[in-house]
């Protein structure tokens, strides 16, 4: 069997920082071509595989770049993950009005033996806190907005929504949107 070369991405998690502290981790994979929008059990137990069996792109130096050519540089570890946290001067000049900071990751070997998408120019964004509030909510999209089943008897829930269950099928909680929502607006 063929197996077509899969091209190289960066992904930027969501991070967060200070005025003066930038604090992003990501993980730069192959890019798996997964098709949310695939029916068929089949094809969404193939989609499961893909996001389960990731191929890494080790050990490889990194590069974020912020507006006015300011950049960081970084490098993935054995499992393709990164983390960049850096001292950086001043860092809220380049914050929007919500105090999110915006930049672009990229590899910085352009050799690497496989196409890189996006022109290797990744997008990410990082939080700086406004200096009113009061505290902080980190969580992550499962079972705070959308319900997967945890709490299931033997989980049976959470393998049915994971494996056989269409991302655009997964139902909201009834009130968790509109929870993050108003402590997102203060």
């Amino acid at each position: 069997m063929v197996r077509k070369k899969d091209k190289l991405q960066i992904i930027a998690f969501n991070g967060y920082g200070t005025t003066d502290r930038f604090y992003v981790r990501g993980r730069a994979l192959e890019d798996e071509s997964i098709d949310l929008g695939q029916k068929g059990a089949f094809q969404l137990f193939i989609n499961t595989w893909k996001r389960f069996e990731t191929d890494e792109i080790r050990n490889t130096p990194i590069r974020v770049a912020f507006e006015g050519n300011h950049s960081l540089k970084g490098k993935t570890d054995n499992e393709g993950y990164y983390l960049i946290n850096e001292k950086v001067e001043n860092l809220s000049q380049y914050a929007n009005d919500e105090g999110w900071v915006k930049f672009e990751i990229s590899f910085q070997d352009i050799n690497l033996k496989k196409e890189i998408l996006r022109q290797n120019r990744f997008p990410g964004e990082m939080l700086i806190p406004s200096n009113k509030s009061k505290f902080g909510v980190i969580s992550d999209i499962d079972d705070t907005i959308l319900h997967t089943g945890v709490v299931s008897s033997l989980k049976w829930k959470v393998v049915i929504n994971t494996i056989f269950k269409r991302a655009t099928h997964r139902k909201p909680h009834g009130r968790g949107s509109g929870f993050l929502s108003t402590i997102t607006s203060g």
